[in-house]
């Protein structure tokens, strides 16, 4: 269900279908959610507490995000960025908390690793969108952190990177890919590694529902 409802998001994606996008994108986390209430009697509270925290600040980043990209007005757009960006903010604290408690940590390694992302990223911004770097400043370091520690808990070590490529695509085209081609094929790259990083994280760090089929 959750490969099946990906693929006809990242597919919509690519197509430029925004109202299928619109339509489609809250399915995968949706079918996460069911995963963690199907999970409810066989983990502790507060870890079922953290992964519907992520599950519910992400999907409200998802849709903060969207309306965003889309906003005619300046001002709705860069509310829009700032709440979708302390939404997803609280998802990636919620999943760094789930990864301490599985063990995780933090590495100078790890950080000094994704460190070119964050820079390459930040400096897109800070050249095409400046005014927004300010509303971004926790975010990123929230994501390289919950990156960085995800890398240590084998479980969930793919969901950490994607989420940072995901990130990364998402911000390089939006603000430097002009032809319709090659922003569908960057589309569908962000979507991909976006639900995959998720499900990874989700899973990963909630061994209540091992043999959920996806």
């Amino acid at each position: 269900m959750f490969t099946a409802a990906s693929a006809v998001l990242v597919l919509a994606g690519a197509a430029h279908r925004r109202a299928a996008v619109a339509l489609v994108k809250p399915i995968p986390m949706l079918i996460l959610g069911a995963r963690v209430v199907h999970g409810l009697r066989r983990r502790r509270p507060v870890d079922t507490a953290l992964l519907i925290g992520a599950v519910a600040f992400s999907m409200t980043g998802d849709r903060m995000m969207y309306a965003e990209e889309f906003a005619s007005d300046p001002e709705v757009a860069d509310r829009r960025l700032r709440d979708g960006a302390l939404a997803f903010t609280a998802a990636h604290l919620c999943y760094l908390t789930l990864a301490r408690r599985r063990g995780g940590r933090v590495t100078r390694s790890g950080l000094l690793r994704r460190a070119p992302v964050l820079i390459e990223t930040s400096a897109v911004v800070a050249v095409r969108r400046p005014e927004i770097l300010p509303v971004l400043s926790g975010y990123g370091p929230t994501l390289a952190s919950m990156s960085a520690m995800a890398a240590t808990v084998p479980a969930c070590r793919p969901g950490g990177a994607l989420f940072l490529v995901s990130d990364a695509v998402l911000i390089n085209r939006r603000h430097l890919l002009r032809g319709r081609r090659a922003r569908g094929a960057a589309e569908a790259v962000v979507l991909s590694t976006y639900c995959a990083a998720q499900w990874w994280l989700a899973t990963g760090l909630d061994p209540a529902c091992p043999g959920w089929s996806v």
